[in-house]
This record gives C-alpha cells, sequence and structure tokens, in this order.
C-alpha cells in the first residue's frame, strides 16, 4: 500500500504541473489573441501628436466628396493637449484620453477581405459618418472610417487607412464613444484659483470697487480709493474662501462668441470682476443678465450656473466677520452694564456703582461669566448698515481687557422682527443681527 501511495504522489504532481502549463498556454494565446483584433496594433497611440475630427452630421460636411473641411483639430504640446481649430484654447484633457483609450482598446470581431476597386458603398465607407485623422510624432498618419451600423448585432463597420482592403465588424461602442461635439473637448473648468494662493481680492459692484486683502491669516476690506488711515472691516475667511472655491468648482454649460448677441447687450448688465493676487495676477469678470451668468475672457462669453448670481449681491458687509465681538474672556478685566461696573476678585466677578439705580443690571459672577463665552463665540446673523431698524436700547456693554483694550456694545430691540436683537459695536460698522434668545437670560434681570 506505501509503494501504490509513493507511486502516485509524483503522478499527482505532474499533473498539476499540466494543467497549470496548459492554462499559462490559453492565457498567452487569448492575450495575444486580444492583441491581433486591436483595429490599431500596429500603431504606438503614446506617439499621437494630432487628432482632427470630421462628421457627417456637422454643417461643413461636403456631401459630394465625402470629406469636410476640419470640424475641430486637437494638438498635443509637451505632455498637454489643446484645441487648435475653429478656436485656440485648452482641451479637456480627460475628455481627450478617453478618446485615445477608446480607440486603442477598440477590438474587431469580424475582418471582411474587400477586392481592390470595390466599393465600400455598401458599408457606407464611401462617405463615411464620421473620419478621425491620427497623426503620429513621427510622422506616421492614420485615419479611421466609421460607416454604417451591420444588419447583424450590435455591430458596425469600420476601416483605417493603413491597412488596405479591410473591412472590420465591431461593436457599435466605437460609433457612440467617438460621437463628440467640440462642446465636449473645450475645457470647461474656469479657474483652477486655490484659496491659500489668493492674497487679494478686488469685486468690483455697481461701479464701487471692494478690496479685501490678507494679512498673516486674517482678510481686512475697505472700499477703494478709501484713505489708508481708515480701518478696514475684519472679514470672514470663511466666506471669502467660500468665494474662491466656487469660482474654482465653476464649469461651462455653454460657449457663445460676443458676436452672438445684440450689440449693446452687454450694457445692460450686472457686472461683478474678480480680480486676485498670487504668483501672477488674475482677474475674472462675471455679468448677469436675467437668469444667466456670463464669465467674459477675450471675444468669448461662458455661460455658468446662475446660482453664482448670489455674489453680485454681496458687498463688503458679506463678507464681514460675523463673530459678535473679538474679546477672550480670560483677557476681561471690567465689564460695565448699563453703568453697573463688574471686576473679578478671587475668580468672582463683584458688582460696583449705584445697584437701585433703573435700568441696573446685577447679575450674579456665573451668569456674567456665561454672558462673556455667549460675546465671545456668538456670531451675527447678517450685518446691515441700515439703523432705521433700531428699536429701544436694551443694554449698553463696556469690555476692558488686561490689556486696555475697550470694545463697547449696544443692545437694541429689532424694529423688523421681534425674535431678534440688534447689537451695534465700536468693533464694526453697521448693526449685526442675532437672536433674541442669545441674551434672554441676562436681559430677564432688568
Amino acid at each position: 500500500m506505501r509503494r501504490s501511495i509513493k507511486f502516485l504522489i509524483p503522478i499527482s504532481a505532474l499533473l498539476v504541473a499540466l494543467i497549470l502549463w496548459d492554462e499559462h498556454q490559453t492565457d498567452i494565446e487569448n492575450e495575444a489573441r486580444d492583441s491581433s483584433n486591436r483595429v490599431f496594433q500596429n500603431y504606438d497611440l503614446s506617439k499621437l501628436e494630432s487628432i482632427k475630427y470630421f462628421d457627417s452630421n456637422s454643417d461643413n460636411f461636403d456631401s459630394e466628396d465625402g470629406n469636410s473641411e476640419i470640424f475641430f483639430e486637437l494638438l498635443k504640446r509637451a505632455e498637454e493637449w489643446d484645441v487648435r481649430s475653429p478656436v485656440s484654447e485648452k482641451a479637456d484633457q480627460r475628455a481627450v484620453k478617453q478618446l485615445i483609450e477608446t480607440l486603442l482598446e477598440y477590438k474587431y470581431d469580424k475582418r471582411i477581405e474587400v477586392e481592390s476597386g470595390e466599393s465600400l458603398k455598401k458599408f457606407g465607407l464611401e462617405k463615411p459618418k464620421r473620419k478621425i485623422a491620427l497623426k503620429l510624432s513621427d510622422g506616421t498618419g492614420v485615419d479611421l472610417l466609421i460607416g454604417e451600423n451591420a444588419p447583424l448585432g450590435y455591430s458596425v463597420y469600420s476601416k483605417i487607412s493603413g491597412i488596405d482592403g479591410a473591412v472590420f465588424i465591431g461593436s457599435q461602442h466605437l460609433n457612440t464613444a467617438t460621437t463628440k461635439t467640440l462642446f465636449d473637448f473645450r475645457d470647461k473648468k474656469i479657474s483652477d484659483v486655490k484659496f491659500n494662493d489668493v492674497i487679494k481680492i478686488t469685486v468690483n459692484r455697481n461701479d464701487v470697487a471692494h478690496v479685501m486683502f490678507k494679512s498673516g491669516n486674517n482678510w481686512t476690506g475697505m472700499n477703494e480709493g478709501e484713505s489708508k488711515s481708515v480701518k478696514g472691516e475684519e472679514l470672514d475667511p470663511e466666506e471669502i474662501e467660500d468665494l474662491i472655491v466656487s469660482i474654482s468648482r465653476l464649469q461651462v454649460l455653454k460657449f457663445y462668441s460676443i458676436q452672438d448677441f445684440p450689440e449693446g447687450y452687454l450694457k445692460s448688465a450686472d457686472s461683478l470682476t474678480i480680480s486676485w493676487q498670487s504668483q501672477t495676477d488674475k482677474f475674472l469678470t462675471f455679468k448677469s443678465i436675467g437668469e444667466k451668468v456670463f464669465v467674459i475672457e477675450d471675444e468669448v462669453l461662458k455661460e455658468v450656473s446662475s446660482s453664482f448670481a448670489k455674489y453680485f449681491k454681496k458687498d463688503l458687509l458679506g463678507y464681514k466677520n460675523k463673530k459678535l465681538t473679538n474679546i477672550k474672556v480670560v483677557d476681561v478685566s471690567k465689564v460695565v452694564l448699563n453703568k453697573v461696573s463688574y471686576t473679578k476678585s478671587a475668580g468672582k466677578w463683584t458688582p460696583q456703582g449705584n445697584l437701585e439705580s433703573a435700568n441696573a443690571l446685577v447679575i450674579d459672577s456665573t451668569e456674567l461669566e456665561n454672558f462673556l463665552y455667549d460675546l465671545e463665540f456668538s456670531k451675527v446673523k447678517s450685518f446691515s448698515k441700515e439703523m432705521n431698524a433700531l428699536g429701544k436700547k436694551m443694554l449698553s456693554v463696556t469690555i476692558e481687557t488686561k490689556a486696555e483694550n475697550v470694545t463697547q456694545l449696544e443692545i437694541y430691540e429689532s424694529l423688523r422682527n421681534k425674535d431678534d436683537y440688534l447689537v451695534t459695536s465700536s468693533a464694526y460698522s453697521g448693526a449685526g443681527e442675532v437672536a433674541a434668545d442669545l441674551f434672554k437670560g441676562v436681559l430677564d434681570k432688568l
């Protein structure tokens, strides 16, 4: 029995080896078959430098001889593709890559040999519906012709100029994947500006230029032409970033030539010019007309999402820092609430002054501490330059820090909304709108 087992072991090992060898050979044969069925197997498309696209559905197609003027041309420079004709601009790199991959991977299911002089009309290849002319860096040129759909299966006829007498039958994916327009290959990204690279932004709105500039990690804004001695508004970096990120995400919905519009069409449009400084100065001009928003570059109008129109309504107040105050509770040395003064000793706030006078606000140490934290971390809902909505004054607040910096706040009822209070401050212009319940606990003590 042992002798039989010893005899079977090498036979089993041999059988396993034969099976593995057979599978390996099958893989090699399949790979060779797959490669041999590729229409462009004899061309190194990694060396492509030019693609010319002709289509029988274009307005320029010449139905007499099956040729057409260039519908569009793509040209590779270094590692980037550009649209060369009929416009000259950067191409959508991803779209070009997908087209090349489609051609590179396309395989035929059947090859038909055609006799010399035999008509290609029955295949739709005498006047092909589409022609893609390729040129390699070594000067080699090859044209792909796409004809009619084959009568059986999901197939289409095609031919390449480098193989005489051969017509290929393959999947109609070749037809659908190469049905393109110039729009498909135009770069639709408006800008790749990065928030961290921007140091200055100028927004022209209603003929007034608002300048926002960065110093360290802080942003300040003022109207162009204001004296340098004027203290600018402290801006909210998150609002600035929202603008920049919105620009970087914009995609062109449609391209127009300025000649597509009546003369003077843009003169009535709301205008928004956004410029920024990073390593180089750049700017974009937006126009809002009705429900449409355009970016204007030279003679080209690029329509973008109408949601961007919200930035036409924002002035410096729209970018203003929404923090109610810039105080830090740990730095506060003195607080005055309606003429009642509070100082801190041994960890507790103690009131001083005429505590029995009208409108005197007396609260305990914990309540005052909580009130100060609310001021430190709260944000206003919005700012307004209009002061006619100020109602009854509810509270005057003066806060002094250990460094002897003083912030003054006035809290009013709102005539616009009974559920809000309006706050004015020595730290900013206008009035900030806050929810009434923010101060409810303190004002209930009045």
